[in-house]
């Protein structure tokens, strides 16, 4: 594997929107159509591509396909693992053990709250409780979120806590 600047390894390449064109990943030239705004890419963006399609001597687009999903898949795993590391330090919970974010949020709530709970042997009780927890998923819908939050060394104390 060829040794990148950190530029080249953090920036995610571009890759067109419509893979279907590329039914021949042979392939042997950048090209990218935004259908949506009927225009190219951004200038910028064309020559990042250039610049890994050198840089990797890449010579077809089946191999600039395989370089992004490898670089998209290290970027999350790199994401992810930093996420687990600062919740372990947090929080004492690995993010790894849970199926789904509420549980590992209900599990941090208990653990912070300092709350002894008691065994519950009222059958009304245990009812009303399991009535009341939600399977749904829990997710973000936006493409970008920004949070505010203590426990990072961009915090505002003049905005809202988020």
């Amino acid at each position: 594997m060829k040794i990148v600047s950190k530029f080249m390894a953090t920036k995610l390449n571009c890759i067109p929107e419509n893979i279907e064109k590329y039914k021949a990943m042979d392939i042997e030239q950048l090209w990218f159509l935004d259908s949506f705004h009927q225009q190219n890419i951004s200038k910028e963006d064309y020559e990042h591509a250039q610049k890994v399609w050198q840089i990797f001597e890449i010579k077809n687009f089946e191999e600039y396909y395989d370089l992004y999903l490898e670089t998209d898949v290290l970027l999350l795993a790199d994401v992810f693992m930093n996420y687990t590391i600062m919740y372990l330090k947090d929080n004492g919970l690995d993010p790894s053990h849970y199926i789904y974010a509420c549980g590992m949020f209900n599990n941090s709530l208990y653990k912070s709250s300092k709350v002894e709970l008691k065994l519950m042997t009222n059958i009304d009780e245990y009812r009303i409780v399991k009535n009341g927890i939600c399977r749904e998923i829990t997710m973000a819908c936006h493409r970008y979120a920004k949070a505010n939050n203590l426990q990072y060394s961009n915090y505002e104390s003049s905005k809202l806590k988020s």
